[in-house]
């Protein structure tokens, strides 16, 4: 496939979508007249209408179909420019922040905070293990909550072409985002023939400017694990975890940003703080699985063995912990408010503030290696146990409302997303409609995702023959796209 046409299908994918202003509930009818529908115009996508019912049920229509007043309506209210970027060639160089101050005599913007990190970088902490107090998980607490209103975040469904990868060794490893940052992280990394050390390079998305820029490769083992939410607009802060070999080498974090050089597209990383947040331990309960920020004030990490820690950025210091089970990954509610979490027979919501555990039932059985994950609206919840089996709960209620393994030749892996409130995206291709258990859609090109509040972002490969000048692009977009929708 050539770089043209290939981008003409990253078009179809991504779709050519308009956010719509109208909010208004009206019937709507095919050409015949036949069939029609009560609902209010939510966005164009290619050519198909997405309309939402008084329910909250979505539907999608050609706009082909909609009777003549149908089609004026939408006419009315296009934006003036329907088209998004798709390949920006001028977007290579993004406008990189100065070191932040640590004086006192020169506050920055926001709301005052300083973590422990820019006000004491490079001096490492030592962790007082003795004030972390344990969470206890009573069997006691039943499960009925009420859903928090996930307030949306207006972003633009977009587009925007990535630096070429420099050989076919090299893949993306890593995608990080965080739903109150305006970047994104992306990691490339190399492993070629002959060579004991990987090749790592970050790429940073601005994606308001639609601008980037790549550090030069490094032979450092790391992973981007998590974006730091400051609310001072020129901060970037991310988190990065060792990578080496063996049980217990996953183990150091640090906290680095990309500062500018002499060439603007070719930022240098600036290692801010680094610590080992379970320095005792030893084996897989030394690693670092997961690691999130809930707020600018919070960090949250679990260990292979399933040991969740809850860190004061303020003092770089653990002041709780829970304990889930090896493998486990926790999953942030879409409002950063709760945690979800799973035990080995059990499956339970965190309150991050109050460190209250707020709602906890059994599992339909043991699980292995549970990874989490909320729908955007906060009112789903789904769990992938040992690659194959998943459970799905409502939030709310905590009914158990679908538990299935996945169709024969569908390998999951731990990329487990929850993209919408009817479907779940696995190995970062498989579309899934767990109410019917059936497989909707494979996105081929995709080479990684990760959720953006109600978005999708994602990472488009396409390698050319030989391998050079491939073309990549990042996207955020709606999954399922309209033609997935119709395939039900």
């Amino acid at each position: 496939m050539s770089p043209r046409s290939w981008l003409f299908a990253v078009a179809l994918l991504v779709g050519l979508v308009s956010s719509l202003p109208a909010d208004e509930y009206r019937t709507w009818s095919d050409v015949s007249g036949k069939f029609t529908v009560q609902a209010r115009l939510v966005r164009i996508e290619e050519n198909y209408a997405i309309l939402e019912r008084e329910d909250g049920v979505k539907v999608a229509v050609e706009i082909s179909k909609l009777s003549p007043a149908d089609r004026q309506y939408i006419e009315r209210n296009l934006p003036e420019n329907p088209f998004i970027v798709i390949e920006d060639k001028s977007a290579k160089k993004l406008e990189l922040p100065a070191a932040p101050s640590t004086s006192a005599e020169e506050p920055l913007a926001g709301t005052g905070f300083r973590p422990y990190f820019i006000e004491h970088a490079n001096t490492g902490v030592a962790i007082d293990w003795s004030k972390v107090k344990p969470i206890p998980i009573d069997p006691s607490v039943d499960w009925t909550l009420t859903v928090p209103y996930a307030k949306p975040i207006t972003r633009k469904v977009q587009s925007f072409g990535l630096p070429a990868k420099i050989d076919m060794f090299e893949k993306v490893t890593a995608l990080v985002t965080h739903p109150l940052a305006n970047s994104v992280v992306v990691q490339y990394t190399a492993t070629r023939p002959g060579r004991q050390e990987k090749s790592h390079r970050f790429v940073f998305c601005a994606l308001e400017r639609q601008k980037v820029a790549a550090t030069p490769p490094g032979s450092e083992d790391s992973s981007a694990l998590a974006i730091y939410p400051s609310s001072v607009s020129n901060e970037f802060f991310f988190v990065c975890r060792r990578d080496k070999f063996g049980f217990g080498n996953r183990d150091v974090l640090s906290i680095n940003s990309p500062m500018a050089s002499g060439d603007p597209s070719a930022p240098f990383l600036r290692v801010w703080f680094t610590w080992t947040p379970y320095e005792t331990m030893t084996g897989a309960a030394r690693d670092v699985k997961w690691a999130d920020f809930p707020n600018e004030r919070t960090l949250v990490t679990c260990s292979g063995t399933g040991l969740i820690l809850i860190w004061n950025l303020a003092n770089m210091q653990p002041e709780a912990s829970l304990q889930t089970t090896m493998g486990h990954v926790p999953a942030l509610s879409p409002n950063c408010q709760w945690l979800a979490f799973a035990t080995r027979d059990q499956v339970g919501i965190l309150d991050i503030e109050t460190r209250r555990i707020v709602a906890l039932q059994n599992t339909p059985r043991p699980q292995a290696f549970p990874i989490l994950a909320f729908s955007p609206s906060g009112k789903k919840l789904a769990c992938l146990t040992n690659q194959r089996m998943i459970s799905v709960w409502d939030v709310a209620s905590g009914k158990l409302e679908a538990d299935f393994s996945l169709p024969s030749g569908i390998v999951f892996g731990e990329k487990f997303l929850f993209p919408h409130d009817d479907f779940i995206l696995g190995g970062d291709r498989y579309l899934l409609h767990w109410k019917s258990q059936l497989l909707v859609w494979d996105y081929k090109n995709i080479e990684a995702a990760a959720m953006l509040g109600d978005l999708t972002c994602v990472v488009f490969s396409q390698s050319s023959a030989a391998g050079v000048g491939n073309v990549s692009c990042l996207g955020l977009t709606h999954i399922p796209h309209a033609a997935a929708l119709q395939v039900l």
